[in-house]
């Protein structure tokens, strides 16, 4: 499978232990926000950077999705910084990228990125989440579209003595302001066997030459 990224990647998922499953609301017409958020404290050391681009994992279709960019000012109060539909086909059950029309410079406060969806029927299965564990009010944001700011749902459900640990399987991608555009192009990979070069492909499959019984 190709690198992720040689760009800075910030998300509060593991891959490698994802634990992937769908979370839905089965409210009719309502439209919700699904966020993560980073403090400003963590925005401060990328100072420099741009938010480049966002991943996420839409499972099914829906009416609409739209990218929103926020921090919290001076006043504490939610301010937005961006937002843009996406308008692209969805891949659904995977990761999904999302670039901004625009990059945008990082704030001098918090960070939060979020995705709003409309669902005219209702869902229990709409966008991705990784179950079984959560940065409390800062991986598992939610509220719905119009309420004056995010709140943990992680936090609200234990309020209610259930267990419910998780995390929006989401990613923030940040760039420094010079870095190349293909920065991330693959010109080709080089394959070897027994510290012997086999060749070289563009594709993600290369077929060895038939190999002697053994290990290699």
């Amino acid at each position: 499978e190709r690198p992720f990224s040689n760009l800075i990647n910030k998300t509060y998922v593991n891959y490698d232990r994802l634990n992937l499953q769908s979370f839905g609301l089965q409210t009719e017409n309502v439209a919700i926000e699904c966020a993560i958020r980073f403090d400003a404290d963590e925005v401060k050391a990328y100072e420099g950077c741009r938010l480049q681009r966002i991943h996420f994992y839409p499972m099914s279709r829906q009416d609409s999705w739209t990218l929103h960019v926020y921090t919290h000012g001076a006043d504490g109060k939610l301010q937005e910084l961006h937002t843009q539909p996406v308008t692209q086909q969805l891949d659904y059950g995977v990761k999904n990228e999302v670039q901004l029309t625009t990059p945008l410079a990082l704030p001098a406060g918090d960070l939060i990125v979020s995705l709003e969806v409309r669902n005219a029927a209702g869902s229990s299965d709409i966008i991705g989440m990784d179950f079984g564990h959560a940065d409390k009010g800062f991986s598992d944001l939610a509220r719905v579209a119009g309420e004056d700011d995010f709140y943990s749902v992680t936090n609200a459900i234990e309020q209610e003595g259930v267990f419910y640990d998780f995390s929006w399987v989401m990613d923030a991608v940040f760039a420094p302001e010079d870095a190349a555009t293909d920065i991330d192009e693959i010109l080709h990979y080089a394959i070897s066997a027994d510290g012997q070069p086999m060749g070289t492909t563009q594709q993600l499959g290369f077929t060895l030459p038939q190999l002697t019984a053994g290990s290699h």
